[in-house]
């Protein structure tokens, strides 16, 4: 920590019988270790926020022209790529006959999107199994 020194400082103090200035010092210094508890808190809600970040963009992707979402069940969506492209929004679109519309901006998709395969990849971006062969 930058501030260990000052507990030296604040020993030597005690031990040359200046009270006064020790206790300004332990004041000052316990003023600075609630400002660090504080900076702490913000620091791991924001780990905790850009976490969640993390998770939702390795599990959301596009298929169709519309972005669905991974789950461990069947995927989530269909949501509208303008919103979540230009606001960062996952809002959901809703079917209007054959087509698909977004609530909020009006952006409709001329098809109604359906799932994407069983594993929630679309076609394109499914892997193909590479076989290794090995030297005996």
């Amino acid at each position: 920590m930058p501030d260990d020194y000052r507990f030296n400082e604040l020993y030597e103090l005690f031990r040359k019988g200046e009270a006064e200035n020790a206790c300004r010092l332990l004041v000052q210094m316990h003023s600075r270790h609630i400002a660090l508890r504080e900076e702490l808190t913000i620091l791991k809600l924001q780990n905790r926020q850009l976490r969640e970040v993390l998770g939702l963009s390795e599990n959301l992707f596009l298929a169709d022209g519309v972005y669905w979402l991974r789950s461990s069940g069947a995927p989530l969506g269909p949501f509208c790529p303008d919103c979540y492209e230009s606001d960062g929004l996952l809002l959901r679109l809703e079917r209007k006959g054959a087509c698909l519309r977004c609530s909020r901006c009006g952006a409709v998709r001329g098809r109604g999107a359906m799932p994407p395969h069983d594993d929630g990849l679309p076609a394109p971006e499914r892997r193909q199994a590479h076989v290794l062969r090995f030297a005996r």
